[in-house]
């Protein structure tokens, strides 16, 4: 019962979050308006959007299972299940907690080592990063962003040299990934670094010799063996060919994803956008939603939406309208495939989502 207490208030904490974000949003948009517009939305476009997006949870899938293949050999719907059930979590709970529940799943479930799965769940959002970036900067290159250009939404002031800082500081975050990855990979530097962490203890003058070299030795073993085991669920970037085909699967994903919205565009009146503005649009959808945020998104989502599309020249009501129905019909089929995965699998999520919080609160405490 103490479990369920927390995860409804977990879920209200999320309710209530969300709904300060969404207030914050819309809060310039005239909604009588906003709601006129959504209904003029051409419904077959919006369940084309839907399909084709959910579509992406089968490359995801794919891309993950060849990720985790060093680690623990699995079928597709073994890998499909747990992803979807992880991306599921991360739209009704806090705190991105979906991220822990693939490794939650599969240890529970295969006795996989914990850090050795969450390796691989790290890897792929770098996998993702990376190829949204080259994407991001080919799109940037293309397209022709007029410099004079300036928009103004919610105390938030973005254009052209905006946009071009985005792109700057997201390469170098990208090259300290890179870095981090190469250096937990080579034995040598990650050996070092594992000596680092166990010399830490005798910094400790205050404490006896005997508590010192006690903790030095059980920092030693703990952090080599984590260390390892991360190193394993990097064990995929070894082989060339798997990275060329882990690269091509995201942005496959990206692809999809980018295809899905504009559906939703060629569905709405008064939108006049290219593709390539649309996967723009995306983009920043995706940098925005890469902040803290509550569940799902919401709020947050809308306004890096609603920038995108004013920014190409679509009005505020017909903006926020296509964004709120494109997030919504992302969201809310995402989770009612999670539920179904859940009880094909028999997880229990109210159980599962008192576990991560948990390992979170664990994890805060290291």
């Amino acid at each position: 019962m103490n479990q369920n207490r927390k995860i409804i208030l977990s879920l209200l904490v999320g309710i209530i979050c969300s709904g300060a974000a969404l207030y914050f949003s819309f809060r310039n948009v005239p909604l009588a308006q906003l709601l006129d517009y959504v209904i003029t939305i051409n419904p077959w476009f919006i369940i084309a959007s839907l399909l084709i997006g959910l579509s992406t949870l089968l490359l995801r899938a794919l891309r993950w299972q060849m990720i985790l293949g060093p680690v623990k050999k699995i079928g597709f719907w073994h890998a499909y299940h747990p992803l979807v059930i992880s991306f599921m979590i991360n739209c009704i709970l806090p705190g991105r907690l979906g991220e822990l529940a693939r490794p939650t799943i599969l240890f529970k479930r295969d006795k996989v080592e914990f850090s050795k799965v969450l390796a691989t769940v790290a890897l792929e959002r770098i996998f993702d990063f990376l190829a949204l970036l080259i994407i991001f900067i080919v799109i940037m290159g293309a397209l022709n962003v007029d410099s004079s250009l300036s928009l103004a939404f919610n105390g938030y002031q973005i254009n052209k040299e905006t946009l071009y800082a985005i792109r700057t500081k997201t390469i170098y975050v990208s090259i300290i990934l890179m870095g981090l990855i190469i250096m937990l990979i080579l034995p040598t530097t990650r050996n070092a670094l594992g000596r680092f962490i166990s010399w830490l203890p005798s910094v400790l003058i205050f404490t006896t010799e005997h508590f010192r070299s006690r903790l030095s030795k059980r920092l030693s073993i703990k952090t080599h063996a984590i260390l390892d085991n991360i190193a394993l669920g990097f064990e995929v970037l070894k082989s060339p060919s798997k990275i060329l085909a882990c690269l091509l699967l995201s942005f496959g994903v990206w692809l999809v994803t980018f295809i899905s919205f504009y559906a939703i565009v060629l569905g709405s009146n008064g939108v006049d956008i290219t593709f390539l503005q649309g996967a723009a649009v995306v983009i920043f959808i995706c940098f925005f939603i890469m902040l803290p945020s509550v569940p799902g998104y919401w709020g947050i989502w809308e306004v890096g939406g609603i920038y995108g599309l004013m920014l190409f020249g679509v009005p505020k009501v017909e903006a926020a309208g296509l964004t709120l129905t494109y997030h919504f019909m992302q969201i809310i089929p995402l989770i009612l495939v999670g539920l179904v995965s859940a009880w094909v699998t028999g997880v229990n999520i109210v159980q599962t989502g008192y576990h991560l919080e948990e390992a979170s609160a664990e994890k805060a405490a290291e």
